[in-house]
């Protein structure tokens, strides 16, 4: 006879079957959660990969924007340190010239200087200003005047640029007693510096 099977062997079995089940439906469960997991992992790291991409791209830029802000640094801070980039001191220019004048022997000078004013900067952006100075200047020769303009360009604390020179003989009557004076020069100059800004 064959064994049937009985209730109680139906219990057992619905209850392993049941527990079967149920440990099937929880590792497809974790399955599915690891799964999204995996794929929440792979988003944040693409994400990150891209911030990391982006970040290094703005790096690159920076450092090429470093290089060449580099040269212009330093010609900001030459430009500083003589002075164009700070408020027209006019007593130092005026400073200056008696101090050149002194130092080259020179005699007879005489300067007028003019208000300040806007140059049209352009596209640049940047406020520009000039002061325009007349000055005639007693010589004995011509090297005088080219020696009088380079020592002031040099030692000026503004930009300055030459407009114009006219050089004429003195008559025997308009020299001094005693001057060595040959030539009077009269020249316009403009002294340039940068202003606050816009």
């Amino acid at each position: 006879m064959k064994p049937g099977l009985t209730f109680r062997d139906l219990a057992l079995i619905r209850g392993r079957l049941v527990l079967a089940m149920t440990l099937s439906l929880l590792g497809l469960s974790l399955v599915l959660v690891s799964l999204g997991l995996v794929q929440a992992a792979r988003q944040s790291h693409g994400q990150a990969l891209a911030q990391y991409r982006d970040a290094q791209r703005r790096l690159s830029e920076m450092r090429g924007q470093e290089q060449a802000i580099g040269p212009r640094l330093a010609r900001y801070g030459e430009l500083q340190k003589r002075g164009y980039l700070s408020q027209e001191d006019r007593l130092s220019w005026l400073e200056q010239i008696r101090r050149i004048q002194a130092q080259r022997g020179l005699s007879g000078l005489r300067f007028e200087l003019a208000p300040r004013q806007p140059i049209d900067p352009g596209d640049a952006g940047i406020e520009l200003l000039s002061s325009k100075m007349k000055l005639e200047l007693q010589l004995l020769h011509e090297e005088d005047l080219l020696g009088f303009l380079a020592d002031l360009h040099t030692a000026a604390s503004a930009y300055t640029r030459l407009r114009s020179c006219r050089l004429e003989r003195l008559p025997d009557g308009g020299r001094s007693q005693g001057a060595t004076a040959q030539l009077v020069a009269t020249c316009s100059i403009d002294w340039i510096t940068v202003g606050a800004g816009k």
